[in-house]
């Protein structure tokens, strides 16, 4: 799938939230990252999600598939 690893958190994104919490959550409610990746694919996931609503089910059970992997094992 494309979409997941281009919406995932990367290194870079705990850095920021561990050093600076406040001015990243303020980047990302404020969509100030409009040219990233992580951005156009979420705009993309949006565009997908109105056309076609099985979509944000389908990803919806991804991450809780995903959350259920990472609860039975946090390492």
């Amino acid at each position: 799938m494309i979409i997941v690893p281009n919406i995932s958190i990367t290194s870079e994104d705990v850095d920021l939230f561990e050093d600076e919490p406040d001015a990243y959550i303020k980047l990302d409610l404020e969509e100030s990252d409009l040219e990233t990746r992580r951005r156009q694919c979420m705009k993309f996931v949006q565009a997908l999600s109105r056309r076609y609503p099985e979509v944000a089910q389908l990803l919806q059970d991804l991450s809780n598939t995903l959350n259920t992997e990472y609860l039975a094992n946090k390492t």
